[in-house]
């Protein structure tokens, strides 16, 4: 995909599939993309900020056609921002120029699995990470921060008589870090448990019952 548009954007975009071999297949979908800055009403300000963006993202998949499967995947996006006056014009206020930028650096990994236990039971793996760095500009004012989020869940399923019920366990952290203005930092961890059961009373009728306790690291335990 090639596209360029009237206020200066362009982007390029290519994705690649395809089989591997023995249940094994992968996806590629990698993209560049840039943007000019635009000011469209002539007021020296630019509405549209310019920026430079670069994005990939691979995929493998596997199925073993027995219940058992896996997906894995992970992405990088580098991205450089910038916005404020346009070149050779000033702030009325002030008479000097002044940009406002944001430089982004991005990677994740997620994956999630699935087998059968015992001939019964259908087990469930998923997990996910990201890590966000940011450098923003306000003029001379500088501010970077660290933004890293983790994700896991563990999962079982059954059926027995009139009852279809899953219990599992789950964990999330939220740890955010700003380097040039600590006292906003923070960290959380978030383990849970959880169950659900359908009740089938009727072929026309069934009914839910589900719980869930979380134990927040700063907010305490929420059921």
């Amino acid at each position: 995909l090639l596209n360029r548009s009237t206020l200066g954007a362009t982007d390029a975009v290519l994705f690649l599939s395809g089989p591997l071999g023995r249940g094994w297949s992968a996806s590629l979908l990698g993209g560049g993309h840039s943007q000019t800055r635009q000011d469209v009403d002539g007021d020296g300000w630019a509405d549209v900020a310019a920026y430079m963006r670069g994005v990939v993202r691979p995929r493998l998949f596997w199925d073993g056609g027995d219940g058992r499967s896996a997906f894995v995947t992970a992405g990088l996006t580098h991205e450089n921002r910038e916005g404020g006056t346009m070149d050779g014009a000033t702030l009325p206020g002030t008479g000097e120029s002044y940009v406002e930028a944001l430089d982004t650096r991005r990677y994740d990994v997620g994956a999630t699995a699935q087998a059968i236990w015992k001939e019964r039971y259908v087990v469930t793996a998923r997990g996910a990470l990201a890590w966000q760095r940011h450098t923003h500009a306000f003029g001379a004012t500088r501010e970077r921060d660290a933004h890293d989020t983790a994700f896991a869940e563990l999962a079982v399923r059954g059926a027995s008589g009139r009852h279809t019920w899953v219990a599992g366990a789950a964990y999330e952290r939220d740890h955010y870090t700003p380097r040039d203005v600590p006292r906003f930092a923070y960290r959380y961890d978030v383990p849970g448990l959880f169950l659900q059961d359908d009740i089938d009373l009727a072929p026309w009728l069934s009914v839910s019952a589900s719980g869930r306790v979380d134990q927040h690291s700063e907010y305490g335990t929420f059921v």
